[in-house]
């Protein structure tokens, strides 16, 4: 999914993150910080209205990434979500049996927002970590993916996963 404002200590509107959950591990730089305590992350799902329609950016930039523009709005999509139900459990897609998935929520009705609570001390001029996840169990949470496999722009099955995106995002210490 993208995230288009983060905010600890210091607002850095300008980062723009690409967060790749098919990454097995996903570190971002945002900037520097001087000495201090973390009481509160803030972050977005999805990209303001600044930054969903469409406009080349130089390869590498997050914004740049093909596969996270709509083909049929030109915008670009907050999140991506696809596979498949694997029915007879054999790890292996078979379109005659298994159900293939897609999300493609976009449009400012599924841009969200969140705040974490979360404490931890920065120290200035090296480098911090702080550790997020998302479980992936609230992110289904109410999807039937059987009964609703595909889902864009605002509709409800899109809603539903940007809200569940934003629950399950959590600081891990």
């Amino acid at each position: 999914f993208y995230d288009d404002d983060v905010s600890l200590a210091a607002d850095m509107p300008d980062a723009v993150l690409l967060l790749d959950g098919a990454q097995p591990s996903l570190t971002q730089r945002l900037g520097t910080m001087a000495d201090g305590h973390i009481h509160d992350i803030h972050f977005t799902a999805g990209l303001g209205e600044g930054l969903q329609s469409g406009g080349s950016h130089p390869p590498g930039h997050p914004l740049a990434h093909a596969a996270m523009q709509d083909t049929g709005t030109g915008g670009r999509l907050h999140l991506l979500m696809k596979g498949f139900v694997d029915l007879d459990g054999d790890g292996q897609f078979d379109p005659d049996v298994d159900v293939h998935f897609e999300y493609r929520p976009y449009g400012p009705e599924v841009f969200r927002d969140r705040h974490l609570h979360v404490h931890a001390n920065m120290v200035g001029g090296e480098m911090n970590t702080l550790w997020l996840r998302v479980d992936v169990r609230i992110m289904l949470f109410g999807i039937d993916l059987l009964e609703d496999p595909q889902a864009s722009g605002g509709s409800d099955g899109a809603v539903m996963l940007m809200n569940n995106l934003v629950a399950a995002v959590m600081v891990q210490y």
